[in-house]
């Protein structure tokens, strides 16, 4: 019988680092591997772990970009955790995905001998990826272009694409009615879905906010606020006498996607990643203040596909929004879109 392969996968803190972790360790599980996860202390790591039934242990990590002597107590203390974890677990393969939460974990493992795996879901790598590739045995891609910016590791690149989480794998085989039945959607309108991504976005928020409370009866309006902004968004919508579909955060967001004829969206790696597979028509709105501007450039990989349009944060305006809305809602899809899966890729890369 073989051994059971142990893994680790380490990073967090938002949900466009974490869901592809949740994607690997769900492929990695079904092939008999035990999967563990070193995450942050946010409570948005802890839910999403715990629903998926997986393993963690949070450990500390800081970016640098704050106070230099908490980043360097919390790297130390991120990385002795880790050294603890790796070498109670013993792992076969650590898996990085990205960001400074992934820091403490990967050095650790490197220290410790263990094959390193790294993901980068971006065009523009992050600075913790930039840092970590000399320590990595393979690093997976979201995107081709990415291989410019780590030309020196050339020899450890491989273009996967980003993986995507089982269960929106599935609903390629789901109708959009059953979609709507399961969700409680009754509706014949078009439906338009709003999200900020996993921690919202204000600005998306205000100014959609504006352009619903003129429209809400011709479409069928999905908005997932963040949990901050929910308050607010809800009593205005409340003062207003507008009845829309108003939630904090959705644990499924695959599913709104899926039966949404336009979604309005943020275009961090993972949700740009989940768009393509799901061939979703979209309006995307870069975060502005992304290092790099990255996320101008994930958004470019739907705009190339056929799929999206971009609005640049600094111009978004009701009027814009209401003109592009009008354009996607009727912009034909091309007939073939190659969007790669990276799921079986990656594991077996990892394993």
């Amino acid at each position: 019988m073989d051994k059971v392969k142990n893994y680790i996968i380490v990073g967090g803190k938002t949900g466009g680092h974490l869901f592809p972790g949740v994607a690997i360790a769900q492929e990695l599980s079904a092939q008999g591997g035990k999967v563990y996860f070193l995450c942050t202390h946010r409570q948005l790591d802890r839910n999403v772990l715990t629903q998926y039934c997986f393993s963690f242990y949070p450990i500390f990590s800081e970016s640098p970009r704050g106070f230099f002597i908490l980043f360097l107590l919390k790297l130390f203390i991120g990385f002795i955790q880790s050294c603890f974890y790796i070498l109670k677990i013993k792992p076969d393969v650590v898996v990085g995905l990205g960001g400074f939460p992934s820091v403490p974990g990967v050095l650790a493992a490197k220290i410790l001998g263990k094959r390193v795996v790294l993901l980068e879901q971006n065009v523009h790598p992050g600075k913790a990826n930039i840092f970590l590739a000399r320590f990595a045995t393979k690093i997976c891609l979201a995107f081709e272009k990415t291989k410019k910016y780590l030309d020196k590791y050339k020899e450890k690149l491989v273009h996967t694409g980003n993986p995507i989480r089982r269960e929106i794998v599935e609903l390629e085989n789901i109708s959009k009615q059953d979609l709507k039945q399961a969700l409680d959607i009754k509706t014949d309108k078009s439906i338009i879905l709003i999200t900020g991504g996993s921690q919202g976005a204000k600005c998306i928020n205000d100014t959609l906010k504006q352009y619903i409370i003129l429209n809400f009866k011709n479409f069928y309006f999905i908005h997932i606020t963040g949990v901050k902004d929910f308050e607010a968004t809800k009593d205005f919508y409340d003062k207003n006498n507008v009845l829309i579909n108003v939630i904090p955060f959705s644990k499924d967001i695959g599913r709104f996607f899926a039966c949404s004829d336009l979604v309005i969206s943020r275009a961090g790696g993972t949700t740009v990643a989940e768009l393509g597979f799901l061939k979703k028509r979209c309006i995307l709105i870069p975060f502005g203040a992304a290092t790099e501007s990255h996320q101008n450039a994930n958004a470019q990989a739907l705009v190339e596909a056929g799929l999206a349009c971009v609005i640049d944060e600094g111009s978004l305006n009701v009027q814009k929004i209401s003109e592009q809305i009008e354009i996607m809602l009727k912009k034909e899809l091309p007939e073939k879109i190659n969007w790669p899966f990276a799921n079986e890729v990656m594991v077996r890369i990892i394993r």
